[in-house]
Formats: structure tokens, C-alpha cells, sequence
């Protein structure tokens, strides 16, 4: 169990939180997602000032910031979930599928990596299209249109939604998160 995650549904059950899915619900969590971007933004600043010195102190103290605002993001996050009324297992499965699903994005042969570089440069939504070899898969990587490097999707990538849906539809989202 993530207790992580059933420390977040306990404060919201505490606090009261509404749990329904009506565009009203979600929007005032997801303004509470957008305050903590802000905060996370803003200790992320901070940092940037401190990580060119050499005073190991105040950069661990920054860094010590920016992990707990992003810490916050997440329990935000949670409570939007916890708005759906998704119950915890629903939500630790899903949390389960969304990382394999990221984890499929790796291509485990370089053939598949070649490929994969040719279909995405046919797209034309990334630059400088690339794979290298890490461990025992391929990692495609493309440059995004501000100018960072990001890990792209293999040709054998497989997308979450649906297993999600299927455990929703399942599981049901009666508004109780107990479970």
C-alpha cells in the first residue's frame, strides 16, 4: 500500500473534501494544482540562484523547498483524484499501469529504435530525433520546440486510458473512497 497516497485521502477525508465529478469540483482542484505549480515554479527560482555557488548549506536547503512544494503538487493531484472518487486501489493500480505505460515508450531492439526514429521524424512534432542504447533497451529522444530533450515513444508503446476506463467501469466511482 502507498502510504504516501493513503496519507493524501486521509487529509482529504478530514478536510472534508467533495467528492463528485462535476466540472465545479474538479475545476476548484485543479485551481489548487495550479497554486502549487506556482509554488513549485517559484522554489525552483530559488534554487536556480543558489545551485551556481558553492555553499552546499543553502543549496540543500532550497533543494529541501523545491522537494516539498513538489511533494504538495502531488497532494493536490491526489485530491483531484479523490474528487473523482476514485478509492485508493483504483487510483495505486492506476498509478501502476501509467508507469508501465511510460516504461513501454523504450524500444527493446535497435531495429525498433530505427523505426521508431523514422516514424517520428515523419511527424515532424520533434527535432533531432534520436536513439542511444541504455541497459538492455533503446531510448528514442527528441528535442522539443523549447529546446529540451525528451524521451519519445517507441513504436511499441501502449497507452493507460483504457485499462483505466476498464478499472473505473469495474470498480465503479460511487463516491466512496474507503476502499
Amino acid at each position: 500500500m502507498n502510504t504516501f497516497l493513503e496519507k493524501t485521502y486521509q487529509f482529504n477525508e478530514i478536510g472534508e473534501t467533495p467528492i463528485g465529478d462535476s466540472y465545479e469540483n474538479l475545476l476548484a482542484a485543479f485551481n489548487l494544482i495550479q497554486e502549487e505549480f506556482k509554488e513549485v515554479s517559484e522554489a525552483l527560482e530559488g534554487y536556480e540562484v543558489v545551485s551556481k555557488t558553492d555553499c552546499e548549506d543553502t543549496k540543500n536547503k532550497r533543494k529541501a523547498e523545491l522537494v516539498k512544494e513538489i511533494l504538495d503538487l502531488q497532494v493536490v493531484s491526489n485530491g483531484l483524484l479523490y474528487r473523482l472518487g476514485l478509492n485508493r486501489q483504483q487510483v495505486e493500480v492506476s498509478m501502476d499501469l501509467v508507469a508501465e505505460s511510460n516504461l513501454s515508450k523504450f524500444c527493446d531492439s535497435e531495429e525498433d529504435a530505427e523505426k521508431s526514429v523514422e516514424k517520428l521524424d515523419e511527424e515532424g512534432r520533434y527535432s533531432e530525433i534520436d536513439y542511444k542504447e541504455a541497459g538492455e533497451k533503446f531510448v528514442v529522444f527528441g528535442k522539443t520546440e523549447e529546446g529540451g530533450y525528451k524521451i519519445l515513444k517507441g513504436k511499441d508503446v501502449w497507452k493507460a486510458e483504457g485499462f483505466i476506463l476498464d478499472l473505473i467501469e469495474k470498480g465503479g466511482t460511487n463516491g466512496s473512497n474507503t476502499n
